[in-house]
């Protein structure tokens, strides 16, 4: 049983406090039942997020990292319910991509490195920005890793796992995630 004296003082110290505020105000947000005031609860802690922007139930994992001020939403932006987004490195959405439910976004992979853990000496820990592009769209339950880059107008496979760039205008689908169509003839949207 973990001793309750410890669990005090890791509460009482400057790390504890942060993480224990950034967790409740993450739970807080979740609570929200109406999408744009969840967008106005987050833009209040520091994220970067368009008026017109939509974020419906969803889990944000690491905001005591930097806050919420990695997440950035550009206009007309969307996350359906159910997805995971980890905020340990900026997460960016373009103007009128859509993320739909059940995708996780990472932006860190860590074995265990401040645990002291075994596979921490061969796998060092990283974090790395993603970018969503304009007018992307990701399928249900497909996961984004550290570092990749989704171009303008590309479509995401459900349950896909994207572990590299992904180039404009494209459609990739798989485990890994593969360019297996390409959508030249698609226009970007234009601004009404």
């Amino acid at each position: 049983m973990y001793p309750i004296k410890k669990l005090i003082g890791n509460i009482k110290s400057g790390r504890g406090r942060r993480f224990l505020i950034y967790m409740l105000l993450e739970k807080i947000q979740r609570l929200l039942p109406y999408p744009n005031l969840r967008v106005a609860f987050l833009k209040l802690l520091g994220a970067k997020v368009a008026d017109d922007a939509i974020i419906h139930e969803i889990i944000f994992q690491n905001p005591y990292v930097n806050g919420f001020r990695n997440l950035i939403m550009e206009s007309k932006a969307s996350i359906q319910p159910g997805c995971i987004i980890d905020l340990a490195d900026k997460v960016i959405l373009r103007e009128m991509c859509t993320v739909s439910q059940g995708v996780i976004i990472m932006t860190h992979s860590d074995p265990g490195y401040k645990l002291g853990k075994p596979l921490a000496k061969i796998y060092q820990p990283y974090h790395k920005p993603v970018e969503i592009g304009k007018g992307v769209w990701i399928g249900a339950g497909a996961i984004i890793f550290p570092g990749v880059k989704i171009g303008e107008l590309a479509v995401i496979g459900a349950g896909a796992v994207v572990l590299n760039d992904i180039p404009p205008k494209s459609v990739a689908v798989g485990v890994p995630a593969r360019v297996v169509k390409s959508l030249r003839k698609v226009k970007p949207p234009h601004d009404d």
